[in-house]
């Protein structure tokens, strides 16, 4: 059984995670399944999940922190268990997620559509027919898909976009 970490690591690892919200954002997934035992404001999850970008993030910080739902809760990124664990310096998770970013930035101007930029990414490359081919935007999805794979697992082949896409995965081990 691995120890705990230490203090002064589990706090810049919770830093790190507060001040990065890519699983909130629509990065990385397309929705969060909420079950009945999550006590989320008025209008919460009708269908049972938060479609992402998630309507509580705001700010750069989860409006409903205190309350958030299990699968948020329960979720750790690579980055985050990498830092925590003690394996990677938190300057190098700061890296990663400014990498990220930047190339979000990139991707979000140029794929068309509204909601979570994991879905309109996969959209792009499987229904290439109906969509400008612009190498450039490829050759950035191919480098976010493996950027992705530094902050959760990435199936190959990405689930498709159904009513709602592939949801939060219950908690790494």
């Amino acid at each position: 059984m691995n120890a705990p970490a230490p203090p002064d690591t589990r706090a810049a690892a919770q830093a790190l995670c507060l001040g990065c919200g890519l699983c909130c954002d629509g990065s990385l997934f397309w929705a969060v399944e909420v079950d009945g035992a999550d006590a989320l404001p008025e209008g919460g999850a009708p269908d049972g999940q938060l479609a992402q970008p998630c309507r509580f993030h705001a700010g750069g910080a989860c409006s409903i922190y205190a309350t958030r739902p299990h699968q948020c809760r329960a979720f750790a990124c690579d980055v985050l268990r990498a830092v925590r664990d003690g394996r990677r310096a938190p300057d190098w998770g700061r890296a990663r997620i400014a990498a990220m970013r930047h190339l979000l930035a990139g991707l979000d101007d140029a794929l068309p559509g509204q909601g979570a930029l994991y879905g309109r990414a996969m959209a792009y490359l499987e229904d290439a027919d109906t969509l400008p081919d612009d190498a450039r935007i490829r050759a950035r999805i191919a480098v976010y898909r493996d950027m992705i794979g530094d902050f959760r697992p990435l199936l190959d082949p990405p689930d498709p976009p159904g009513p709602s896409g592939p949801r939060v995965p219950d908690a790494a081990p």
